[in-house]
């Protein structure tokens, strides 16, 4: 929830055989002085034109800060896609990023070996369908959950009171971590979580974990336009070239434009990362980092905008071949561009989660060189056009 609202806390379980246990979280989380969101009380918001899986999955989506998940005897409520309510609501948890908290009743976990040996046995007298045995296995096998179990919903509060201390505490460090910069440094507001995580815990070679994961970000960011090219999209703007030698002019800018481009972007990366970086042993700077990988993806999509251009070009079919041929320069350079972020993401991360694996003095190379247009055939077709129209 944004700031000036109390933490909501979204409690998922199955409700008529949880009824007595879900009123007491109720009451529970109502004593911490924080907002519990369960289904099944009037205050829980319902969007009229939703059915009910819908709400509960929007409501997960948009209130729970945190996410409490009780699983009992009943595997409830089944969707279309033979998934369990609570599964749905669980798998927009988890997809948000929400922290989780799970909690699975004892006498369920003590069956679990047995269920394991045979599974098609009948357990209808301990759950009302097998599935909820997958399910629980799935709570388990992830590492991302820690699974309690439970017999009453008062060893249920005891563990939360814990957790919720320790999830504070994280929430006191984080902030400590964060205030003395990175929040009041608008040049960085925009990074995503990732690389924000990042740099708040620093592992081992962030700097080049940071300059990958903003790169990446800002790829993506311009997906919309990269599809735009894909298409042939543009509401552009139409530009009218009359004759041969507005076209060559035009043409002449174009090319001046794609090539400095592909410089500056060049220079940027080679010459101004290891400054950002810092001298070995040196800390990098993050604001640095972030500037080359922002202006470097800004001549990305420029490439980009510079392809779109022709799309807007209105000429006589004489002069199309030469166009078409200009609109092509861009190309290697847009690929090239995309298959280093992607490279880059990858092998760093790689290189850095297996660190111990390399030799001492093992170099990560991040230089690129753009492969620069051949303007040779573009030279003939401009010579063409010229002598036609002399």
């Amino acid at each position: 929830m944004p700031k000036g609202f109390r933490p909501s806390i979204f409690v998922s379980s199955t409700c008529f055989d949880l009824g007595q246990l879900r009123a007491d979280l109720k009451q529970f989380i109502e004593s911490l002085g924080l907002d519990p969101v369960l289904s099944d009380f009037n205050s829980f918001p319902i969007n009229p034109s939703y059915d009910t899986i819908r709400n509960c999955r929007e409501t997960v989506k948009n209130r729970a800060d945190i996410f409490i998940l009780i699983v009992g005897g009943r595997y409830g409520a089944i969707a279309d896609n033979g998934k369990s309510v609570t599964n749905l609501e669980y798998i927009e948890a988890k997809a948000k990023g929400t922290p989780i908290y799970v909690f699975v009743a004892k006498n369920i976990i003590n069956i679990l070996p047995v269920w394991r040996k045979n599974k098609e046995a009948d357990f209808s007298e301990v759950v009302d369908n097998n599935k909820l045995f997958e399910f629980v296995e799935l709570l388990r096998d992830t590492k991302d959950n820690w699974v309690f179990s439970f017999e009453s919903a008062q060893e249920i509060c005891e563990t939360l009171k814990h957790q919720f201390a320790y999830l504070f505490m994280d929430c006191l460090d984080l902030r400590a971590k964060i205030m003395p910069g990175i929040l009041d440094d608008k040049a960085l507001a925009d990074i995503s979580p990732k690389a924000l995580q990042i740099l708040i815990e620093r592992p081992r070679g962030w700097e080049y974990r940071f300059f990958a994961e903003v790169l990446k970000d800002y790829i993506e960011k311009y997906e919309d336009i990269r599809r735009d090219l894909l298409y042939g999209v543009s509401y552009g703007q139409r530009t009218a070239l009359k004759d041969h030698l507005e076209v060559a002019d035009w043409v002449s800018q174009h090319l001046s434009l794609i090539l400095n481009t592909l410089t500056s972007s060049t220079t940027l990366l080679n010459e101004g990362l290891p400054v950002a970086f810092g001298a070995p042993g040196q800390p990098g700077d993050a604001k640095h980092i972030h500037y080359i990988a922002k202006r470097f993806t800004d001549g990305y999509k420029r490439l980009i905008e510079w392809r779109l251009e022709f799309l807007t070009l209105n000429v006589d079919d004489a002069f199309s071949r030469l166009l078409e041929l200009t609109s092509l320069m861009a190309t290697n350079a847009i690929k090239e561009i995309e298959d280093y972020a992607t490279y880059i993401h990858k092998e760093t991360n790689h290189i850095f989660d297996n660190i111990d694996q390399y030799k001492e003095g093992t170099e990560i190379k991040l230089t690129l060189t753009l492969t620069a247009p051949d303007t040779s055939e573009i030279s003939k077709e401009l010579e063409r056009v010229r002598r036609n129209f002399l």
